[in-house]
């Protein structure tokens, strides 16, 4: 396994990697793991939110792991493609930005998420919004602001041998707002 050093990647990195991904509900029991993931990453960037980013399709199993056992298929909120293109596009134009939605598209699309997670979590199923990575982290703080602490996955972070099954799609057949329209998409009814 990999190690890290002082000099390939400081304490205060290395720990801010570990408390994103322990404010998510992510196990670090298998740190050997994860710190071969940071060695690996640590060559490209020293960001700690990038890093952390970075590691996921590494410990990809490890994430799933924390909130679902593998007895049972994850099942799967998924974004409409269309949709999913704006959220990335709205975290590319404000990178830094914490909630770089428009408000109300963050709103209706949080109101969409509960609802098509409402009745699985009542089951006490595992269940999980799916996002592409680039929009993943602030789709993850939309729904923690909402009173939601449901996980949200990059595709990259679901490990090849992991059933899952998608049990909604969010956005689908909806009109789509630009970024700065008031009144923008609205969820399909459950």
């Amino acid at each position: 396994a990999a190690s890290i050093s002082a000099k390939s990647l400081p304490l205060p990195i290395t720990t801010a990697v570990l408390q994103t991904l322990l404010e998510e509900g992510i196990s670090l029991k298998d740190f050997p793991r994860i710190a071969a993931a940071l060695a690996q990453a640590s060559a490209s960037t020293q960001d700690p939110a990038e890093l952390a980013e970075r590691i996921r399709s590494h410990i990809g199993g490890l994430i799933v792991a924390s909130f679902a056992a593998s007895a049972q298929p994850l099942k799967l909120i998924a974004i409409a493609p269309p949709l999913e293109q704006l959220l990335g596009s709205a975290v590319r134009t404000s990178p830094q930005a914490a909630f770089p939605f428009e408000p109300s598209l963050g709103a209706k699309l949080s109101q969409a998420v509960i609802a098509a997670a409402q009745d699985p979590l009542a089951a006490g199923e595992a269940v999980a919004l799916v996002s592409q990575p680039g929009p993943r982290r602030a789709l993850w703080r939309l729904l923690r602001s909402s009173g939601l602490t449901l996980p949200v996955l990059a595709f990259t972070d679901l490990p090849d041998t992991r059933a899952v099954e998608v049990i909604a799609v969010v956005g689908n057949d909806e009109p789509l707002p630009s970024l700065t329209k008031e009144e923008p998409w609205t969820p399909a009814s459950a």
